[in-house]
């Protein structure tokens, strides 16, 4: 996917990004909370977008918005709001 302007968030597939639990800066995810927001996406409620960088060989990683994506999956969306860092 090409690079978008870093400074805007861009929609973008929920399929493609990778998740490395262990950068979270919690220990666990609270359920409640990802079910929370699961509901409140399904009815629609805007959310900050995640931040996501791209490694070396181009792969998008998810750096920050770990609930969000959860959630995001848990919803069944195809697509998350995300800023490229």
């Amino acid at each position: 996917m090409p690079l978008q302007d870093i400074s805007k968030p861009i929609l973008f597939p929920l399929d493609l990004i990778r998740i490395d639990e262990s950068i979270q800066s919690r220990e666990e995810l609270n359920q409640a909370a990802v079910d929370e927001y699961a509901a409140a996406m399904t009815d629609g409620q805007a959310f900050p977008p995640i931040n996501l960088f791209f490694d070396e060989a181009g792969v998008p990683w998810l750096g920050g918005g770990f609930h969000r994506i959860a959630a995001a999956m848990q919803a069944d969306k195809e697509e998350i709001l995300a800023i490229v860092e």
